[in-house]
């Protein structure tokens, strides 16, 4: 159950912070990245209406999970997406 609320929390939190963004005239585009194993982060961002756009190859090292730099995706919304996404009733 606090996993799902979490989860919940997370999601809200994230989508005030796109709108809070997208509220900022001279924003046009946001964007992020997480390792390419985090497809819980990857998921979210997702269902929040964020495209993934590539994979950036050993991008960022993560000592907690390997030595070695990781791959990540790259994801992100443009203002239109997000205008489209509020005409349709958001996500």
């Amino acid at each position: 159950m606090k996993d799902r609320q979490a989860k919940a929390g997370a999601k809200g939190l994230l989508r005030a912070l796109r709108d809070y963004l997208f509220s900022l005239p001279t924003v046009h585009r946001v964007w992020g990245h997480t390792d390419t194993a985090n497809v819980g982060v990857l998921k979210l961002n997702q269902n929040l209406g964020f495209k993934v756009e590539g994979v950036l190859r050993s991008y960022e090292t993560h000592p907690n999970v390997s030595d070695g730099p990781r791959d990540c995706y790259i994801y992100a919304m443009t203002r239109a997406d997000w205008l489209e996404l509020k005409q349709r009733g958001e996500k």
